[in-house]
């Protein structure tokens, strides 16, 4: 007897304990092969895309500020920014995990993500892909894209030589030697009060900025806006280069997985 059994098929049509369930059943009749093929998702394409977009529009904003303060990793957007997209990448993850279960054995984020869901619903999910069960290569929704979260947490969070992302680029090119921490804290209490100062809670003190020789500022414009410069014959700067081509990645996936326009 001939069969196949499809676990995004059974896990839209049973829900998660039934297919399991199934599962057993399928590999103890012996069916030909079991696979884990996860399903289009569109709210993984839609925040893909949605962050490719932020990313494109940040990278010409810097572009255009570069060597200024509004560049410098400290600046108040530019840390929210690179917080938000932390919050992107994780929040894809979780879809990831969602739609393939499997998924946490070919990246490591999704299986640190992993490892937060509680054992009760583990219980009732697969916690491998169903393809391991019958002792076959499993085929995985992950495993189009291995690693692709760990390379774009790396690319938004990494700031230290040893895990080299963003911000340490951002610090080490665009971080203004004539501005202190001081010049930035002062800067965000001020963006944080605006328009809640009172008798009681005074606004706070106009934040100062240093003034750059000539030679300084070229120098800073120069360095800073080479990560964000496409070089010849490309699209985007070096900086942002890798974090675009993940994101395409996935929309393309995702993408090439949609159900046909009904005609």
């Amino acid at each position: 007897m001939k069969m196949v059994c499809d676990a995004a098929f059974l896990r839209r049509r049973l829900g998660a304990p039934a297919t399991a369930m199934m599962f057993a059943v399928c590999v103890l009749a012996g069916c030909d092969h079991v696979t884990w093929v996860a399903p289009y998702n569109a709210d993984l394409q839609k925040k893909a895309s949605d962050m490719l977009s932020d990313v494109v529009a940040w990278e010409s904003h810097m572009r255009s500020v570069a060597g200024t303060a509004a560049a410098d990793p400290r600046d108040p957007d530019v840390e929210a920014k690179l917080a938000a997209w932390r919050g992107d990448v994780e929040a894809m993850a979780e879809i990831e995990i969602g739609i393939d279960p499997g998924a946490t054995a070919c990246d490591a984020f999704l299986a640190k993500i992993g490892g937060k869901i509680s054992d009760s619903l583990k219980g009732v999910l697969p916690s491998a892909p169903a393809g391991t069960m019958s002792g076959l290569t499993p085929v995985t929704h992950c495993e189009t894209l291995p690693g692709i979260f760990t390379r774009m947490t790396k690319q938004v969070t990494g700031d230290t030589p040893e895990n080299a992302g963003i911000p340490f680029i951002l610090d080490q090119q665009c971080k203004l030697p004539w501005l202190s921490d001081s010049y930035f804290a002062t800067l965000q209490e001020g963006r944080a009060t605006a328009g809640a100062s009172s008798a009681a809670r005074p606004a706070p003190k106009t934040a100062k900025a240093g003034i750059p020789t000539a030679l300084q500022q070229v120098t800073a414009v120069a360095q800073c806006r080479s990560l964000f410069d496409p070089p010849a014959g490309t699209v985007h700067g070096n900086l942002v280069d890798s974090l675009v081509t993940d994101l395409d990645s996935i929309i393309y996936r995702e993408g090439r997985q949609a159900p046909a326009a009904k005609k």
